[in-house]
Formats: structure tokens, C-alpha cells, sequence
């Protein structure tokens, strides 16, 4: 048996991609039980009579505590470090999901490793009419294409691996993530980034460095550097 932290690993981030990818990179077979994490939240955490918690969440979002007796614990350092580490994992919400892929794709993640997922709408052009392109649309006579779908999800948003269930008769591995961070808005790969419409006043941050962001992602507000960012179509 192996005991470790949660923590992530270091390294090269894994990248899943749905529907419509311009380079045809799909390796997303089925997403399933996508959900806000609120459910696993946790904002006061009681290991052995001790309690820790965050006033801030329990404000927001109700008390929600998890009790916690564990007999090898005797060390009052070692209950609060026990009480801390599971408060910082599970006090704000985090997303959520289950992604169905190929066992081939799949073979090369491990437990904890970075994940990102660009999983756009579907795009489907008007009639005839065909998809129009920043910069090369007329206006008045390119027509916008029909958005379709429920479900968008940010290549920025990081994700972390926390499970794997293999279906030998299909060939194919479902992968279990859960977004990563302590806190309500700190899940993104470039941890400074602030997404456009999700940003909160007083925890978010500007890019500082645009060359952090990747031109063939889309625009994270703040730092996109014009001329080299490319819009979607």
C-alpha cells in the first residue's frame, strides 16, 4: 500500500478534446456525471473532537461538516495537520465529471495527473450558408451559425485524475476527475488567469504574462495578446 497526498503531478498536462476540434483531435467518447462538486464540500472538518472550517464558506454555502474519528491519531499536531489537509481539499466545490474514452487514449494517465478538457457548443451553419471567420466575414451578409448543445467546458479549468474504471469488452476507460484548487476560483492551469465572466472581485487576478496562454485556445480575458490570439470560428 502506497500513502500520498492528493497533490498533483508534476508534468506534461493531458488534453481531451470534444466535438468540432479544428486539428480533428476528438478522443472524447462520452461525458457523464458532470456536477458542481457541491455535494462533496466539506467547510468544517472534526477529526477527533478537533475542528477546523472556514467562516468564509460557511457563509456562502451553509454549514456542511464531516466528523472523522480515527484511533491511530493521539497526536494533538497530527490531528490538526490531518483536520487541515482534508479542510483545504474538500472546503470549496469543485467540478466534477466522468469522461469515456479509448483504453488507448487512456493508457498513459496516471492517478493525479493534470488534466484539460475543450469541449466547446456544437457549431452547425445556417442553411447553406457557411461557418463565417473573424476577420474574413462581411457584415450584413455572413450569417451566424446555429449553437447547439447544454454543456461547455473551458480548456483553462484544470483537472486533476482521481479514478479510472476500465470496460475490457468495449475497449474503452472511463476516467474520474475532479477540478483542482482549495479554493472557489483558483482551479485554472495558469493559475493568474482570470476567465471573463467568472472572475471575482478581490481573488482574481490579471494575466500578468500573456505568452502563458496558448494562441490556438480561446481568449482568456486579460490575457490574450492581440495579434496572436485566435478566435474561434
Amino acid at each position: 500500500m502506497i500513502v500520498r497526498t492528493r497533490q498533483e503531478n508534476s508534468g506534461n498536462v493531458f488534453n481531451f478534446y470534444g466535438h468540432g476540434d479544428l486539428f480533428g483531435r476528438e478522443n472524447i467518447l462520452n461525458i457523464k456525471k458532470l456536477n458542481t462538486g457541491v455535494h462533496r464540500m466539506f467547510n468544517s472538518i472534526v477529526v477527533n473532537g478537533f475542528e477546523v472550517s472556514s467562516p468564509t464558506l460557511i457563509s456562502t454555502y451553509g454549514l456542511r461538516q464531516k466528523k472523522i474519528d480515527l484511533e491511530f491519531a493521539t497526536n494533538s499536531d497530527t490531528i490538526n495537520a490531518i483536520a487541515e489537509n482534508i479542510l483545504d481539499e474538500f472546503k470549496a466545490p469543485k467540478l466534477e465529471m466522468e469522461i469515456e474514452t479509448t483504453t488507448e487514449t487512456a493508457k498513459g494517465l496516471s492517478l493525479f495527473d493534470l488534466v484539460s478538457i475543450d469541449y466547446p457548443y456544437r457549431r452547425k451553419p445556417a442553411d447553406d450558408n457557411p461557418l463565417p471567420t473573424y476577420g474574413l466575414s462581411v457584415y450584413g451578409t455572413a450569417v451566424y451559425p446555429f449553437i447547439q448543445g447544454n454543456m461547455k467546458i473551458n480548456p483553462s479549468l484544470a483537472f486533476k485524475v482521481i479514478g479510472f474504471q476500465e470496460k475490457p469488452k468495449g475497449y474503452t476507460t472511463v476516467v474520474k476527475l475532479r477540478q483542482r484548487g482549495i479554493s472557489v476560483s483558483d482551479g485554472l492551469l495558469a493559475n493568474v488567469a482570470t476567465l471573463y465572466g467568472s472572475a471575482i472581485y478581490g481573488e482574481s487576478a490579471y494575466q500578468l504574462n500573456a505568452d502563458r496562454i496558448s494562441p490556438d485556445r480561446i481568449n482568456v480575458y486579460g490575457g490574450g495578446l492581440y495579434g496572436t490570439v485566435i478566435y474561434r470560428t
